[in-house]
């Protein structure tokens, strides 16, 4: 499971077996590329459109979702995850969406690292 870390940028480091499918180790994310962060109790049910990488229905989700918004995506059935939207050409994605079990903890202090990035 990835782990992730909030100081004055967000890490998120993913697992070794993660990694082939989300096609690197780790994300930092400073607060002036996050555009938002929010919570999401049951992450599976998210739509994400066309994928490559794994996706066991009803169990996992892992790898780069979607064809011109992509996003990177690693959830699990019964934990909750934190959807971080990036701004618009601020990298090469444009969100993530991560399975951790203290995120409802950490929705709100990636959100707080926008506003002082502003």
């Amino acid at each position: 499971m990835a782990r992730v870390r909030v100081q004055d940028v967000v890490v998120i480091e993913f697992s070794w077996w993660e990694r082939p499918f989300v096609l690197r180790r780790t994300m930092r994310l400073t607060g002036a590329e996050v555009d938002a962060a929010e919570y999401v109790d049951s992450p599976m049910r998210r739509r994400i459109g066309p994928r490559a990488g794994l996706w066991i229905t009803g169990l996992l989700k892992i790898g780069l979702f979607g064809v011109t918004d992509r996003s990177v995506v690693s959830v699990r059935r019964g934990t909750p995850a934190v959807e971080i939207r990036l701004r618009p050409g601020s990298s090469k994605v444009g969100s993530v969406l991560i399975s951790t079990p203290d995120a409802e903890a950490l929705a709100p202090r990636i959100a707080a690292l926008t506003v002082t990035a502003r």
